[in-house]
């Protein structure tokens, strides 16, 4: 049985497991094997559960054709995707319960167990999000001279056909100008199928997560931490596999290019470094947050307050530099600070002031008060002023605190406080808190909310695609 408390901390005396010991044939048996088993079944189901365009799939086999257009071949996919993600979640748990007690920090073999683990998954139909298809008709509507931050998918005529969730159908992007210009390269290479679009951007998280396996590792070294149990907590975790492999979240390369920044900068290439994580922010403009954290970093632990605020203005001044630049080569100008609230139109119980707004509002509605929306956005304006308080302090009084850590607490509070939640999120701040000192009860906690997330999804997209039936 695979122990939370052992995934805690690492004992006093290491117990050599065969993490540590066993040759590679053995290892793949053992800890890989397993793994892959369970991401081949999730692939399995996404043949017939997985987010697929009406306009442009490729011809389906028979038996593929059967798992998404009969009722049987339905329910088989939904049970092969559940009993993979039950089995690639108790694969990861086992590793890391082998990866503490023995205390290996070999990095390679999780490299490679990520890339086994990731196979099934690279040509299936998206799961448990269809956002890569509002990406794939934003960058249709880039190919086609439209300014994704002006107009919705709906302008485009046969928007349906590709996959976009109608919930988008007039929400204008709140993604970087990079990202758009990425879309609109995809929508010239692919032509008009969405789902060969789908898969370009899944190259691209992929991208992400590849450059976030190699900045994870180096960022817990420079801070004593032991890399591998990083690699595993923050990159090697269900979540990664399930929703940036699988659902092609543009999340995975900002979150990856801020890691990748913040190594570099510890490295001494500061100016490398915070190039990085402004091309995080021009993918996804939530990446700002890690700016300061940046300047922070290259400022050094204890350095000046006159320091760090020149550090400060000098990565505002490459950041700013950057931007604008993008602004003119994308053509679309900054219409991303308008749009970035976008997701806000959610409302999801995850995000907890939005569901204490609805739980309060529904006691309240009981008696025909009607405050449900009021309250809402009340509690939402409440949580992001203790969010924006809090990573001001992060900001303002570092003290001893690592910085990468701080920009880790910064995005957690972002998660916590924030108007709208995906399952996701918590990947902006898990990979950089896993290359820090966690404590003992901190990995607890950071492990039971994989774990519950892991669910989370699974019940949710069985939720949403229940319309297959």
């Amino acid at each position: 049985m695979v122990s939370t408390e052992s995934l805690g901390q690492l004992p006093a005396t290491h117990v050599q497991t065969p993490a540590a010991t066993e040759s590679l044939p053995a290892f793949f048996a053992r800890s890989v094997l397993p793994g892959l088993v369970g991401t081949a079944l999730i692939g399995a189901g996404a043949v017939g559960v997985g987010w697929m365009p009406v306009q442009g799939s490729l011809p389906a086999p028979p038996v593929i054709d059967v798992l998404q257009s009969t009722t049987f071949g339905v329910i088989a996919a939904a049970c092969s995707l559940i009993v993979g993600v039950v089995i690639l979640l108790l694969a990861w748990l086992q590793l890391g319960n082998d990866i503490t007690r023995s205390g290996t920090s070999e990095v390679r073999r999780l490299w490679f167990t990520l890339g086994i683990w990731s196979l099934p998954l690279l040509i299936t139909p998206p799961l448990f999000s269809r956002d890569v298809y509002s990406y794939v008709a934003q960058g249709k509507l880039m190919a086609a001279g439209i300014n994704p931050y002006v107009s919705g998918p709906s302008v485009m005529p046969g928007w349906v056909n590709d996959g976009v969730d109608p919930l988008w159908a007039d929400a204008t992007s709140p993604y970087g100008q990079v990202f758009l210009l990425f879309g609109r390269l995809f929508s010239d290479i692919a032509g008009p199928s969405a789902f060969s679009m789908a898969l370009m951007f899944r190259v691209l998280a992929i991208v992400g997560v590849v450059i976030l396996a190699w900045a994870v590792p180096v960022l817990a070294t420079a801070y004593g931490v032991n890399p591998a149990r990083a690699l595993w907590l923050g990159v090697l975790n269900p979540l990664v596999v399930m929703h940036f492999i699988s659902g092609a979240h543009n999340d995975a390369l900002m979150i990856g290019l801020i890691a990748a920044g913040f190594a570099l900068v510890v490295r001494k290439h500061p100016y490398w470094g915070i190039l990085l994580v402004t091309l995080a922010v021009a993918v996804k403009p939530i990446g700002l947050v890690a700016l300061p954290f940046a300047g922070l970093l290259w400022a050094g632990q204890g350095a000046s307050m006159k320091l760090v605020v020149r550090r400060w203005c000098e990565s505002a001044a490459i950041a700013v530099t950057v931007m604008v630049g993008l602004a003119f080569v994308s053509g679309t100008g900054f219409g991303w600070l308008d749009a970035v609230a976008t997701p806000a139109s959610v409302r999801t119980w995850l995000s907890p002031p939005t569901a204490i707004g609805m739980a309060v509002g529904g006691v309240i509605d009981f008696f025909g008060l009607h405050t449900t929306d009021t309250l809402i956005d009340v509690f939402r304006v409440l949580a992001t002023v203790a969010a924006v308080a809090f990573i001001a302090y992060l900001c303002l009084r570092p003290g001893t605190r690592n910085p990468v850590r701080a920009a880790g607490l910064a995005f957690l509070a972002l998660v916590v406080f924030g108007p709208a939640v995906q399952p996701w999120y918590l990947l902006w701040a898990l990979p950089l808190l896993a290359a820090t000192a966690l404590t003992k009860a901190e990995t607890r906690w950071m492990v039971y909310g994989t774990v519950g997330l892991t669910f989370f999804s699974l019940g949710s997209h069985l939720v949403d695609g229940a319309s297959y039936l």
